[in-house]
């Protein structure tokens, strides 16, 4: 029995009792509802492809402006590293000329040692009693020597003990002067000796 009626239910047709104007009204309803539901599927699929198309553009701009940052620390380092090779090739230059420098230093070092090993030796050779020096410089290379003398005689007799000491090659005496100071005479004199 219980098949019976389960059959008698399927075999049973429907029949619409709703007059014609509320079928039209439903179907025009079902039809504005499936435009409506159609409509709002493709402004969705608009929007998605917009929202995509934006995010590339600004995945885009944020590639270029990463790019352009680099290209601006690139082209920062190069300056930097032209800037760098420029004070590299200054530096150079400047160390070189500094050893020329220092070279010319040296050797001033060694000769100023030299005079001054030879000045010593003028001053601890025995001079005669009536000289007395005032001052000692060099010039060029040459050496000026200002004294005193009481007589001709004693700076004659020094320009013979310089001349034995052979540390210059030439002797000149380039000025004597006559002084007198309380009473008393004297002559200034100037010699001027070459290596």
């Amino acid at each position: 029995m219980a098949k019976s009626k389960l059959k008698n239910k399927k075999n049973k047709t429907r029949i619409n009792l709703l007059p014609l104007i509320d079928k039209q009204n439903i179907a025009k309803r079902n039809k504005a509802i499936f435009y409506l539901i159609v409509l709002i599927c493709y402004i969705f699929i608009l929007a998605g492809y917009d929202y995509l198309i934006y995010n590339d553009i600004n995945n885009k701009r944020v590639v270029i402006f990463n790019l352009n940052q680099k290209l601006e620390i690139i082209k920062n380092n190069n300056i930097i590293y032209t800037t760098i090779q420029k004070a590299v090739l200054n530096k150079e230059k400047i160390e070189t000329s500094l050893k020329n420098d220092s070279s010319i230093v040296n050797s001033l070092n060694s000769l100023k040692t030299k005079e001054y090993k030879k000045f010593i030796g003028i001053i601890k050779f025995p001079m005669p009693k009536d000289i007395w020096l005032n001052s000692l410089s060099s010039n060029n290379g040459d050496f000026l020597i200002n004294g005193n003398s009481v007589s001709f005689s004693g700076i004659s007799v020094y320009i013979k003990n310089l001349k034995k000491m052979k540390i210059f090659k030439k002797i000149y005496l380039s000025g004597i002067e006559k002084k007198i100071k309380k009473g008393n005479n004297y002559y200034t004199f100037n010699l001027e000796c070459k290596f």
